[in-house]
């Protein structure tokens, strides 16, 4: 008998601790779900700061996110079963922080429009690559970092998909990225540094329009279609400076929009402290994105500027006029050269500030608009060419 009472009383612990360590997959009474979508919450979910949406009800998966309202939720915790949230269907959750989108194919119009206290999206704040993003989809949103992974084009929404953001410091945008749309970016007011992909083919209308404090905007080595038939892509961008291909439509509309350009290849003039000299065209590959690179008697450079579109900080110290350059872990570099340069003048300007990577001072040289370019090998530690 005490055997059995004993096994019995192993079974019921065993039980709560299982149901102690499901409870986060379990959802809190009072989510509404209805033919497979959440259309609201009522009662202690109405309530809840931490929300479990159910993966199932009424005999079918939750697939679909229509409409949660509510200003006490902050966390919200979805199931793999959801792929879309619909139109608006956050935009009354002004105290959101966090919510896993890894797992959701459909973001569709204004989803998350003025969710001022989202930072955090899940999955690195990357979303699924190919993932549908709709117009306005996360304006106004507190995002502090994101990697964008597929187009913001006319067949895919994403006309001011994230303007607004004024918190937006850090953006990744990868190979999966070809079209960016209008007013895609506008207003966000912390971006510094934006590296564009070797994919892109199109900018459209004010896309980085009233980014203030937007500094250095890198163009692939190739022609992009730049759409300025309305707003001006980088309107009210009072600082910055392009960085591109000589010759190609980034320079075209730097030259013509009183924008500072900076070319990827300084030409064979004369040897001199004022003027470099260049004997080939170089590409610098950072983390898998080709990014221009200038090349100084017979070294390569790459722009400081640039470099911390990657993660890369350069710590400056005025009294001291020197720069510590710390690279994040697990970064991968490669370079490729190719002769026959064409021909560009841009001078190289004596300065008295030095770099530092790992305690060792590093090349460097000032070319100008408050630029330094930074010798790749020592950047990377290793000879790459």
């Amino acid at each position: 008998m005490r055997r059995r009472f004993t096994a019995l009383l192993a079974m019921l612990l065993l039980l709560l601790s299982v149901n102690i360590s499901a409870k986060d997959v379990l959802p809190i009474e009072g989510v509404i779900v209805s033919g497979g979508m959440v259309t609201g919450l009522t009662g202690a979910a109405a309530e809840a700061e931490e929300l479990f949406i159910p993966a199932r009800s009424g005999g079918r998966a939750v697939e679909i996110i229509y409409r949660i309202k509510s200003d006490k939720v902050k966390s919200i915790v979805l199931p793999d079963t959801v792929k879309t949230i619909y139109e608006g269907a956050f935009t009354g959750c002004p105290n959101l922080e966090s919510i896993n989108l890894a797992g959701v194919t459909s973001i569709y119009s204004r989803a998350f429009e003025g969710c001022s206290a989202l930072t955090n999206i899940g999955n690195g704040n990357r979303l699924l690559r190919g993932c549908y993003v709709g117009d306005r989809a996360f304006a106004g949103t507190g995002l502090h970092s994101l990697i964008l992974d597929r187009s913001l084009g006319p067949d895919s929404g994403g006309s001011g998909a994230f303007e607004g953001c004024e918190n937006l410091n850090r953006l990744s945008i990868t190979s999966g990225v070809s079209i960016i749309d209008a007013g895609a970016f506008a207003g966000n007011t912390s971006l510094e540094y934006v590296c564009m992909p070797q994919s892109l083919d199109r900018l459209s209308d004010g896309a980085f329009s009233g980014c203030t404090g937007l500094r250095t905007v890198v163009f692939p080595i190739k022609n992009v279609v730049i759409e300025d038939d309305g707003t001006p892509i980088f309107a009210d961008c009072p600082n910055l400076t392009i960085v591109g291909m000589a010759g190609t439509t980034a320079e075209t509309y730097a030259r013509t929009h009183g924008i500072p350009f900076i070319p990827s290849v300084i030409p064979v003039t004369s040897v001199s402290t004022m003027v470099a000299s260049a004997s080939c065209t170089a590409t610098v590959t950072i983390n898998g994105t080709d990014i221009p690179a200038y090349t100084v008697d017979g070294s390569v450079y790459v722009g400081e500027n640039v470099i911390k579109c990657f993660g890369i900080t350069c710590d400056w110290n005025r009294p001291t006029r020197s720069t510590l350059i710390t690279i994040p872990e697990g970064m991968t570099f490669s370079v490729s050269l190719n002769t026959n340069p064409e021909p560009y003048d841009i001078g190289i300007f004596s300065s008295d500030t030095v770099f530092y990577r790992d305690g060792f001072r590093i090349p460097a040289f000032n070319v100008g608009n408050g630029e330094s370019i930074i010798d790749i090998n020592a950047l990377a530690g290793e000879k790459l060419y």
